[in-house]
């Protein structure tokens, strides 16, 4: 074995902690961007929120300058310096030149146009106006405490709350509720028997239950109808609960004994109820989706311009020049420094951001009009390599701008990947989306008669007589991804 060196030559991308920042910084969305944001503020000196009249006068100002300032590239990984100049302690530029500092108002302007966005929608201080429901277990534990029965079953009642499944239902064995009542000194199966009955009489109706044909009947004989609707739903789910997923109205009838009639009016009566009782109450509070973008019709052109709410609102503090200029130690001075590097850092890749966004926006926009005209029957074939041609970006920047970025249309509020589908060829030519396949499949289905639902196979018999080739297994797997069960399961019961 012999040793030997060899030179190699090679060229390879090298990302800088900037560029990793500015790429961290583009995937995030605008909630993840605010809690960065609010990071930044607490912990970097030179950086502070923009007040609001700061904020009006600089959208009066500068109503588009992220259109018009063709200094900033957009953030593409083939375009952007591999290596950024170190920093030089020595150098007095850094604090004796004013002019070389980014000019506050221009790097952390509201890139938006001056046309406000309250006609539409105010995002502000959304955080505070998240509505928080009661949880589950506390408004169950509150009505236990409030019940006359013995300490021993509310406790062991408390405990069958926590074993509730995200239904509302009771799933355990027997022997998997001995076990939960381990730290329980004295109980007998008569407590046991009282607690589940204790939860199952609380409210929401049929919490507590051990399967969907209790829950049912749990909600039944809370209501205590007596009239004939009500007590043929009743004999129907105690006695012939297996046939109603048969869907046979005839067969039903035969075994219940029933007018075609009285069992559709018993069935009616079992579509009002709650197969998932724990609905009724969530857990977690609403989430709310900010829009980075705003798109509306100006003088028959859609115009588009970037949320003045989406939270990355900052400037450099008015106090950075005093900052850098005070005398201190070395150390003080060179934290500073870096602080203040970090500062710029930010804003830079901030603006770089809203400028990226904007223009993929701008693009998505422009390939997609006829959806924002006619809805989403109207949606066009379009792909990430289309846009990222169109802008001269990497895909991958393309999918980063995309994703958990949302825009506001007057179609509503869709996520910008929302707008990227595949074509499906028709015999002329021309090229159909998925997405408004799947539109013309749901309006299908909700205009199939209740008791003779269209199968996949007529479905796709409808699009080859439109001329567009859909594959049965594509129109079963459209179905699926809008939650529309088969057609066995859509069939309605009808009176006759």
């Amino acid at each position: 074995m012999r040793q030997s060196l060899n030179i190699n030559l090679g060229q390879k991308l090298k990302l800088t902690p900037q560029l990793q920042h500015a790429i961290r910084l583009l995937q995030l969305s605008s909630v993840e961007l605010s809690v960065e944001i609010q990071a930044a503020l607490e912990t970097n000196p030179f950086l502070e929120p923009i007040e609001e009249q700061h904020q009006y006068e600089t959208n009066t100002e500068h109503p588009d300058s992220v259109a018009q300032d063709e200094s900033l590239q957009p953030l593409n990984l083939q375009d952007l310096q591999t290596e950024t100049s170190s920093f030089n302690e020595d150098d007095s530029s850094f604090t004796d030149n004013p002019g070389d500092e980014p000019n506050i108002r221009e790097q952390s302007q509201d890139y938006s146009s001056s046309q406000s966005i309250s006609d539409s929608q105010d995002y502000s201080s959304f955080l505070e106006n998240i509505s928080h429901t009661d949880n589950l277990n506390d408004s169950l534990r509150y009505q236990i405490r409030n019940s006359r029965e013995n300490p021993i079953v509310r406790e062991i009642c408390e405990v069958l709350i926590d074993n509730l499944d995200e239904r509302g239902y009771l799933e355990l064995t027997e022997s998997e509720l001995v076990e939960q009542f381990e730290a329980i000194e004295t109980y007998e199966q008569e407590n046991i028997d009282n607690a589940i009955s204790l939860l199952q009489s609380l409210d929401p109706p049929g919490i507590g239950a051990r399967n969907l044909r209790e829950c049912l009947l749990i909600q039944l004989r809370i209501k205590n109808d007596t009239g004939n609707k009500h007590q043929h739903a009743l004999n129907i789910i105690q006695n012939h609960f297996d046939l109603i997923s048969k869907r046979d109205i005839s067969l039903l009838s035969r075994h219940a004994d029933l007018t075609h009639t009285e069992v559709g009016d018993a069935l009616q009566v079992l579509r009002d109820l709650n197969p998932r009782p724990a609905s009724v109450i969530h857990d977690s509070p609403a989430q709310y989706i900010i829009p980075d973008l705003i798109v509306s019709r100006i003088k028959d052109k859609w115009e588009v311009r970037l949320n003045s709410q989406s939270g990355d609102r900052i400037e450099l503090s008015s106090a950075s020049k005093t900052y850098l200029n005070a005398t201190a130690n070395q150390e003080d001075t060179l934290y500073f420094r870096e602080r203040y590097q970090e500062a710029k850092w930010l804003l830079q890749s901030l603006q770089q951001r809203r400028k990226t966004i904007l223009r993929v926006g701008e693009e998505i926009v422009k390939q997609q009009e006829k959806f924002l005209e006619n809805g989403e029957s109207a949606m066009q074939p379009l792909t990430l390599k289309q846009i990222a041609l169109a802008l001269d970006l990497h895909e991958s920047t393309i999918s980063r701008t995309t994703t958990q970025k949302y825009i506001s249309s007057p179609q509503g509020i869709h996520e910008l990947k929302y707008f990227f589908s595949s074509a499906l060829e028709s015999a002329e030519g021309s090229s159909h989306s998925s997405t408004s396949i799947q539109s013309k499949i749901k309006k299908l289905i909700s205009n199939e008669p209740a008791g003779k639902p269209i199968s996949d196979q007529k479905l796709a018999d409808h699009f080859k007589n439109e001329g567009i080739t859909v594959a049965r297994r594509t129109i079963a797997k459209y179905r699926e991804q809008l939650n529309i069960p088969p057609s066995s399961q859509r069939k309605v019961f009808l009176k006759p």
